[in-house]
């Protein structure tokens, strides 16, 4: 039947619950470690990416896998004549 998910809430708590929580904690860790290396951390672009798509994790909405992985990503563009692919650092960038 369309529309019916996989699993119920507590089978996908049960399958999931662990391995999100230990990203969670991870992710908490990573932030401790940035928050003791001093505020030039603040100034990457990557870190100014991922906390602005954090949101997305609480906001109540849908599809938030999705829309973290675009708020993460460079726009799609076609590449300009010549253009000789650069360094990535997965995060879009300043314009």
């Amino acid at each position: 039947m369309p529309g019916t998910p996989p699993y119920t809430a507590s089978e996908a708590l049960d399958r999931g619950f662990l391995a999100a929580r230990a990203q969670a904690l991870e992710i908490a860790a990573l932030l401790d470690r940035l928050g003791r290396a001093g505020p030039i951390a603040e100034e990457d672009p990557r870190l100014r990416a991922f906390l602005a798509g954090l949101p997305v994790l609480t906001d109540g909405r849908g599809d938030r896998a999705r829309r973290m992985l675009e708020a993460w990503s460079e726009p799609l563009a076609p590449p300009a004549d010549g253009a000789v692919p650069g360094a990535a650092c997965g995060v879009p960038t300043a314009r």
